[in-house]
């Protein structure tokens, strides 16, 4: 399906459809609906045992529609000897869409992908974590730009971010975040031009713990097994995925973990990876990912979708990022 199915109606905007009578009329069928957190972008409620709505911003319906067929072409790749890693599959509506617009959202059905979520606070699965992103890259390798499922890449949203600090019209926070996200651009330029000439892949672009799924094998390893949520996949060098996953054991880990940690997850990457990538743009990667979160929570809370607490908590982890960035040795 390439489908997108948008239901009309005069009385909708006044009245909206429940959300049991939406899935018996479009999906046919008559199951318990239980609302979870969906984290910070989207809503999601799990309906039945195995099966999960997702609700998107109108604004983002085109977008729902690209991660489903992402989520189709990375299933149907050739896995080139990889481990298995599951992505959601889409229930399309009876009429064969894979989105449904209805009630002023649009609506999405995937099934339940199997394996637990990943407990940021251990330290030990980092490096699990780091193997099976390397997995994730080396399946999405072999697919093109075209199976993006955002409009522009991080690095494109990177220079707009720039080219407002640099015209000084960032119109919300404090003058500290702006004193701040200046600094962290003085040390982020010099790296500029080697982060724009790493070659180009689809990478996640949101690879942290609760998109993520992990099993304990027969053998009692743990493997990543799963991958969730891949409405911020982009066109872009693989090191800004790595840098997400670093952010978090730096960020989430309970204490400051060890330089060791950060080098041994590393390794666990590059030793799983089918390409070379630089691994001393890190400290770079680490500055572009979150001064992009920070524009990111900002345009969110602007147009009234996000929330005071998450962006106010982007400066304090840029904050964070720029220290660690410095205290690395030059031989990183």
């Amino acid at each position: 399906s390439n489908s997108m199915k948008e239901v009309v109606g005069s009385d909708q905007a006044k009245e909206p459809i429940p959300l049991y009578k939406l899935l018996a009329a479009h999906w046919g069928v008559s199951l318990p609906v239980r609302t979870v957190n969906g984290g910070v972008n989207k809503g999601t409620c799990q309906v039945g045992d195995t099966w999960w709505l997702s609700r998107y911003d109108l604004s983002s319906a085109d977008r729902a529609l690209r991660e489903a067929h992402l989520c189709r072409a990375i299933a149907a790749s050739d896995r080139n000897g990889q481990p298995p890693l599951a992505v959601p599959a889409t229930v399309p509506t009876q009429s064969g869409e894979d989105v449904l617009v209805a009630n002023g959202a649009a609506w999405r059905i995937t099934e339940h992908v199997p394996g637990e979520s990943p407990d940021p606070t251990d330290l030990t699965l980092y490096p699990v974590l780091a193997r099976g992103l390397s997995t994730f890259h080396n399946i999405a390798g072999s697919l093109d730009a075209a199976h993006a499922v955002t409009e522009t890449s991080l690095l494109e949203d990177l220079e707009h971010h720039i080219a407002l600090l640099t015209n000084a019209i960032s119109s919300r926070g404090t003058g500290n975040d702006h004193t701040l996200l200046e600094e962290a651009q003085k040390a982020l330029e010099p790296s500029l031009p080697r982060l724009h000439a790493e070659p180009k892949q689809l990478i996640h672009g949101d690879f942290s713990p609760p998109n993520l799924r992990i099993s304990l094998l027969q053998n009692r390893t743990r493997r990543m097994t799963g991958v969730l949520d891949l409405e911020y996949a982009s066109w872009d060098p693989v090191i800004l995925d790595v840098a997400t996953l670093i952010t978090t054991l730096i960020m989430r880990s309970g204490s400051a973990p060890p330089l060791s940690c950060v080098e041994e997850t590393l390794r666990a990457y590059q030793n799983a990876a089918t390409f070379a990538f630089d691994a001393s743009l890190l400290p770079a990667a680490l500055l572009a990912r979150k001064i992009d979160s920070y524009f990111h929570h900002r345009n969110r809370l602007e147009s009234g979708l996000g929330s005071e607490e998450v962006f106010r908590r982007q400066a304090t982890q840029l904050q964070t990022l720029l220290q660690f960035a410095r205290s690395l040795p030059r031989s990183f």
